[in-house]
């Protein structure tokens, strides 16, 4: 899910930093998982070559069924179910999906639709959580709406356009105002925001206002949850369980989705909260590496919000080191950075070089990075790759970047 809002961020970003107009399309689909025909996801499941005993399975789930309703004090007959994948049911969501590609296929492939950026598509799906990211999307919409009525007519997802939001980028008060006319008179009636909520994230056309809108909201809504808990006779140790129960849950969910840096500030805001809550808003006596440090090595095991925030940073790290998937929004925008010969988490980079570095989000995470490196990976890590080695032989070094080039 991370990866979805980095592409996101990404993209917003390559949109700021020139001048095409684009917009972002979020769209909401009717009743989802139970809007699904049965008879497409035979068809699907066909086309994309599954087993037949996988099919015959699905077959006698997704059949003959039927059910009934109570209603008042009766029960009506039997009715028979068409469509709709079944709740609870583990093959729910992939079913989805293979239905959901469809789309995605389709706007993929039509090259009059031209997305954001060269590798990161014009479409991001999580379940039915649709963006679409679109240069001259004004422009675009009769054949974004062709699209989505093609869809509906095949699969029987409909898209609620009452409930759907786009973000305009570069185009003028009275361009957007244009825009709302249009779609209204088209029966697309699109609301135009600064902000669209995504994965539970609100992404903003200004990224430095996704802080603002994200942690401070949801800060100021937790200084009233924790007000009421005040009422709660706890211990301290039932204060501190109580704050990672309820609040560090919400607050780890966005360092996670989140790959930009978080002011101090606001990390100290939180963190003032947390101790306040926990001292019952007395005055702290206890020196902080006590509050801080684990209970098993004789502290209280408060929460330190800068770490869980510095962990989730690094995850990316790891994962990247890894050759994890879905994570080509961090080598966006970095044509310094050679990501096919070297890792740059393994090189030796100066802080003025971190700051050179376009792609806010690694510029961040490579902050971070930096902290922390000679803490978490020695120079002889069997992570690195063999062509950074200091006696790899500068002869096949050469041949190996042309390959690379070529893309062997």
């Amino acid at each position: 899910m991370s990866n979805l809002i980095g592409r996101v961020i990404n993209k917003i970003q390559t949109i700021e930093g020139g001048k095409n107009k684009a917009g972002i399309l979020a769209l909401d689909i009717f009743k989802a998982f139970d809007s699904v025909e049965w008879p497409t996801i035979q068809t699907i499941m066909n086309k994309f070559g599954l087993g037949k005993r996988f099919k015959n399975i699905m077959s006698q789930l997704y059949s003959d069924n039927y059910t009934k309703i109570i209603l008042n004090d009766g029960i009506t007959g039997e009715i028979k179910v068409t469509r709709g994948t079944r709740q609870g049911c583990p093959m729910s969501s992939i079913l989805f999906a293979m239905v959901m590609e469809l789309l995605a296929n389709v706007i993929r492939k039509d090259k009059e639709l031209e997305g954001i950026g060269t590798k990161l598509g014009k479409i991001s799906l999580f379940a039915d959580d649709t963006l679409i990211t679109i240069k001259e999307i004004m422009k675009k919409m009769e054949i974004i709406k062709k699209h989505l009525t093609e869809f509906e007519w095949a699969t029987g997802l409909k898209i609620n356009w009452n409930k759907s939001e786009a973000m305009l980028f570069n185009y003028t008060k009275q361009e957007e105002e244009e825009f709302k006319k249009q779609m209204d008179i088209k029966d697309m009636r699109i609301s135009v925001k600064e902000n669209i909520k995504y994965l539970g994230i609100i992404i903003t056309k200004d990224l430095k206002s996704i802080e603002r809108k994200n942690l401070e909201e949801l800060r100021k809504h937790m200084e009233v949850k924790l007000k009421d808990y005040n009422n709660l006779r706890l211990s301290w140790f039932g204060r501190i369980a109580l704050v990672k129960m309820k609040v560090l849950p919400k607050i780890n969910f966005l360092f996670r989705m989140i790959p930009l840096m978080i002011s101090e500030k606001e990390i100290n805001n939180w963190q003032q909260m947390i101790n306040k809550y926990c001292n019952n808003g007395k005055k702290n006596r206890l020196n902080k590496q006590i509050w801080y440090k684990p209970q098993k090595e004789g502290g209280l095991g408060l929460p330190n919000i800068k770490k869980y925030y510095e962990a989730n940073q690094l995850r990316y790290v790891v994962e990247k080191m890894m050759d994890g998937e879905g994570l080509e929004w961090m080598e966006s925008g970095n044509k310094a950075v050679e990501w096919r010969k070297d890792n740059i988490f393994f090189k030796e980079i100066s802080k003025k070089e971190i700051k050179q570095i376009g792609n806010i989000s690694l510029r961040n995470i490579m902050e971070i990075w930096s902290k922390y490196k000679g803490q978490l990976i020695n120079k002889n890590s069997v992570l690195t790759p063999i062509i950074m080695e200091k006696d790899f032989p500068k002869e096949l070094k050469g041949t190996l970047d042309k390959e690379l080039e070529k893309g062997n």
